[in-house]
């Protein structure tokens, strides 16, 4: 019997389809890694490259990129796309896909509905980062998606041309289990982040304040009462 488990074991394992390792990464060039940040911080708003860093690992058109931006901020919008910097390939405008990722949403990819990924892009880890770098974090984030219309060969990239604002996390993925990890996803960080920090509550007037703010009232109703006593008495005269 523990021959015939253990066989069966194996037959099921040989069976299930191994899951990819992390190769994508977004990073400031198509040369280099990411630096070495939780996230990778990418000074620019107007470029970044997704590479593919394990050579030997392929995947088909499309690769999708997902953009997480605060709730009702800019949307981000691509220029151009290019295949190793050199060949221009399409692509689609970020379309905003009406999702609300939050903080009961788990990871990133399991909300998304993708077969793999990695589950610390979590809305945890992310507004954790926002904290750091803006001082705060949105309540949730829009989720938009835009395809590129190539994939992966070997130790490829993409350079990714556009407007992606303060506080844009980028998540790629590619078909065939290429996916990102957080320590590689972007978050844009060119200048104030819109929409990234709470709102600001008003002051509390002080009691002094409150003071002399109803005396003005009080004055105000008395002057506007004095004055209707005056043109009702001028009529009946």
């Amino acid at each position: 019997m523990r021959k015939f488990f253990l066989a069966t074991s194996a037959l099921l394992a040989l069976a299930l389809p191994a899951q990819a390792a992390t190769t994508l990464h977004v990073s400031t060039s198509g040369t280099a890694d990411a630096a070495v940040l939780d996230p990778a911080l990418i000074s620019s708003n107007s470029q970044f490259f997704v590479r593919n860093v394990a050579n030997g690992q392929n995947s088909t058109s499309p690769t999708i990129l997902y953009f997480l931006r605060p709730d009702g901020s800019v949307a981000p919008t691509i220029g151009s796309v290019e295949l190793n910097g050199t060949t221009a390939v399409g692509f689609t405008q970020p379309t905003n896909l009406n999702l609300d990722f939050n903080a009961s949403s788990g990871d990133f990819y399991s909300f998304i509905g993708l077969p793999a990924g990695n589950n610390s892009i979590s809305f945890t880890n992310i507004t954790t980062a926002f904290d750091a770098n803006f001082g705060g974090h949105p309540t949730s984030f829009d989720v938009y998606q835009a395809n590129i219309n190539a994939g992966f060969n070997g130790q490829s990239f993409f350079e990714v041309n556009g407007s992606f604002p303060a506080g844009t996390v980028i998540v790629p993925f590619g078909t065939g289990g290429l996916f990102t990890s957080w320590t590689n996803t972007g978050l844009n960080t060119g200048g104030q982040c819109v929409g990234c920090t709470p709102t600001p509550t008003a002051a509390v007037p002080e009691p002094s304040t409150w003071a002399m703010m109803i005396l003005g009232f009080f004055g105000v109703g008395f002057m506007a009462y004095r004055r209707r006593n005056q043109t009702a008495a001028f009529r009946i005269a």
